[in-house]
């Protein structure tokens, strides 16, 4: 049985779970076994694209990978017309006491696009290697007392957002998620818990979202974080020379968030991410268009999250997203978009929701896949999808 195939079989036998055993379960991150946490995500979706975006991907240079998205300039919620197992992942976890693990595997569109890698370290060829498509995490960490180091494979955690949809209010990401911040690092990750609310973080890896890495020297990462009751905000910063044959042209990335829940029945939020400096994507796309040494790019959202109804939940994000160069849409000019997304999520219990997700949104130039996957034909693009998820 290949990996597609188990995803399937993953995604029925759980979601059976879910509904049969709803009420025995535990919830997320509690399932233990010997001390051992025990952990399963599924997520499953069925979108579409009212620009009608064909079903074939075309070869493109844009974000990395070896095709095209079917929804121009999204995360994970890419396809159109189809049904689309996000990702099915099994892992197993061990709170550092004074030391720990954490190594989930799995499969599904998600972590084909997550770990999108060139297959040589020294290649900017945009093929994507297999080696490390089903790895979702693998880290071990070490925490003695207030101090922390983690090694392996860990997520950036770098705005508001998280790889994992049932860690979110939206489903689908922004466009700053997608296009403008770090998703994962392999390195190394220091941690030092300031106060009970304070702690800060500084990385070393090997570049942003690789395994592999292709330019002269690594990536630096250092955030600063805070917790609390009903607050939390952060500040991270991202340094990497993107450039394979240099080591002092970085590009920075940076980003500044705020969450705040006013009652156990409304919450808002907002971040923005700025990120400037030279990039390895230099020359023209494959679209003909040119491709800038130097891009810098602004994202801005707010969100309202409010719940009318016991267990019921409605997110608006409102978000403005500059492509100031053109680098994101593969343009030689740039581009002011806007995204408007609205969402509704059911928790049928605490193991599994449902979603219905509408989203809106709109250039001021064409920047989107039209129906016989032409890029830079459409100046808006609309989408709706309804999803699952189950965790524990």
């Amino acid at each position: 049985m290949n990996m597609k195939n188990l995803g399937v079989a993953a995604l029925v036998g759980v979601a059976w779970a879910g509904f049969a055993q709803a009420d025995s379960l535990p919830a997320p991150g509690k399932l233990t076994v010997g001390g051992v946490k025990v952990h399963a995500l599924v997520d499953t979706y069925y979108q579409y694209n009212f620009a009608h975006p064909g079903l074939t991907p075309v070869a493109t240079s844009q974000a990395s990978l070896a095709s095209t998205p079917q929804a121009s300039l999204r995360a994970y919620d890419r396809g159109n017309r189809q049904f689309d197992i996000n990702q099915a992942t099994v892992g197993l976890s061990y709170d550092a006491n004074p030391v720990g693990f954490d190594v989930r595997f799995g499969t599904g569109t998600q972590l084909e696009v997550l770990n999108a890698v060139p297959r040589n370290a020294d290649s900017t060829s945009t093929a994507r290697g297999s080696t490390f498509e089903h790895i979702r995490k693998a880290t071990m960490t070490w925490k003695p007392n207030a101090f922390s180091l983690t090694v392996g494979r860990f997520d950036a955690d770098f705005g508001l957002e998280r790889i994992d949809s049932v860690d979110n209010w939206n489903y689908g990401r922004s466009l700053q998620f997608a296009q403008a911040q770090p998703k994962f690092y392999t390195g190394l990750l220091a941690g030092y818990e300031l106060t009970k609310e304070w702690n800060v973080n500084f990385g070393y890896s090997n570049g942003k979202d690789r395994y592999l890495d292709n330019n002269k020297t690594g990536s630096y990462l250092l955030q600063i974080n805070y917790h609390a009751d009903r607050y939390s905000a952060g500040l991270s910063y991202n340094g990497s020379p993107e450039r394979f044959d240099r080591a002092g042209d970085f590009n920075h990335y940076v980003n500044a968030h705020a969450k705040y829940d006013v009652s156990e029945k409304l919450g808002v939020a907002g971040e923005i991410t700025y990120t400037a400096g030279k990039d390895n994507t230099v020359g023209t796309s494959s679209f003909g268009t040119a491709i800038v040494k130097n891009p810098t790019r602004i994202g801005a959202s707010a969100l309202g999250h409010l719940s009318l109804m016991d267990d019921h939940w409605e997110t608006l994000r409102i978000e403005y997203y500059n492509d100031k160069d053109g680098f994101d849409t593969l343009r030689a000019e740039g581009s002011n978009i806007w995204a408007f997304t609205l969402t509704h999520r059911y928790a049928v219990s605490k193991n599994m929701s449902l979603w219905a997700e509408a989203r809106f949104d709109r250039s001021n130039r064409d920047v989107f896949l039209n129906n016989d996957m032409s890029a830079n034909k459409r100046n808006a693009q609309t989408t709706v999808l309804a999803a699952a998820t189950f965790n524990i």
